[in-house]
């Protein structure tokens, strides 16, 4: 785990603009022109041999979108579309074409995560705000109100920062980045 400079503000106004991002495009009609980068965003309820995935998207119903050659496939680092689960939220970049959907890059749907440490038994960190797993992509942040700590030394009732996806199979948060927020954030 490596420490990178990002401010709380910059982890959780990022995300924040991410997902403000990807509500403005899901607004984008499905006869919006060719050229016109949109997003589909949704859950996974089908997965193509090697082209294509099946999106539940609250906007668009399901959809099938189909994967462009060279199209970027991210989960917490590049992957191939076998990285992809049942239930994972995403976002599919791409346009549209005439009733589908091309994508050029795939990747999870990120949230954020604050609450009182309540219990450490790594990889698992239960929250006030909900259960957070720890992986090896994960990054301790250190800038600002936000204190990049081991996840050995998390201890209740330290307050954290999270930034990460949804684990479709049990809930919890997959953490990508977290700090811990310093005494006089968490206080206030």
């Amino acid at each position: 785990m490596t420490d990178h400079h990002v401010s709380r503000r910059r982890l959780l106004v990022g995300g924040a603009a991410a997902t403000a991002a990807i509500a403005l495009a899901k607004r984008l009609p499905a006869d919006a022109a060719d050229e016109a980068e949109a997003i589909v965003a949704g859950s996974i309820s089908g997965l193509g041999e090697s082209d294509s995935v099946h999106i539940d998207s609250v906007d668009h119903g399901g959809i099938e979108v189909a994967l462009a050659p060279g199209a970027e496939l991210w989960k917490d680092k590049e992957v191939t579309l076998s990285a992809f689960e049942l239930g994972d939220e995403v976002a599919a970049h791409g346009t549209w074409q005439e009733d589908s959907f091309l994508a050029n890059r795939l990747e999870p749907l990120y949230r954020d995560l604050e609450g009182s440490i309540m219990s450490v038994n790594l990889p698992q960190v239960v929250t006030s705000a909900g259960v957070v797993t720890m992986i090896q992509e994960t990054q301790a942040v250190d800038s600002g109100d936000l204190v990049a700590v081991d996840p050995q030394e998390l201890r209740p009732p330290d307050v954290i920062s999270v930034l990460g996806r949804r684990d479709p199979s049990n809930e919890a948060l997959i953490a990508l980045r977290y700090g811990q927020l310093d005494g006089d954030e968490a206080e206030g």
